[in-house]
């Protein structure tokens, strides 16, 4: 009885690490490391890899990123949706949204709509009915001047 109660224990705790890995979570004394910066990157290069992490979330799972971005809100039956619109015009118009939760820690306070920002935030995969997509949990959230 006591091997299979300490191997319950040990299995919880396991379990509590892997949580405390993957849940999305905002320092309360700071930002989290960025592992990925994106915010100066244009072109293909940008795009191509928001796709990657859009369309196949399960490899950039937790991975926290910089980004810009035009900021939405809308207000839904279930809440608000908030989304993040990158738009890169170099070579060809393309865009890709995001949507936007508050990671856990400080409370965020959102810009006004349409406004040009940058993020920080950790990368967080949801189910939906056409297979995992990802969404990004905002640990920060800074409105850029226009001339930005």
């Amino acid at each position: 009885m006591k091997r299979f109660s300490a191997s319950l224990i040990r299995l919880f705790i396991l379990l509590m690490l892997l949580l405390c890995i993957l849940t999305p979570v905002c320092a309360e004394n700071g930002l989290p490391e960025v592992q990925l910066d994106l915010a100066g990157t244009t072109g293909h290069i940008l795009i191509d890899k928001l796709w990657e992490i859009r369309y196949a979330p399960d490899t950039w799972n937790g991975i926290v990123l910089r980004v810009r971005g035009q900021y939405y809100a809308e207000e839904t039956e279930e809440g608000i949706r908030r989304s993040l619109i990158v738009t890169d015009c170099l070579d060809h118009c393309s865009e890709i949204a995001f949507q936007l939760v508050p990671a856990d820690g400080p409370e965020l306070s959102w810009p006004e709509i349409n406004r040009e920002v940058e993020i920080i935030a950790q990368v967080a995969v949801y189910e939906t009915a056409y297979g995992n997509r990802s969404r990004l949990a905002v640990c920060d959230v800074v409105p850029l001047d226009s001339g930005t």
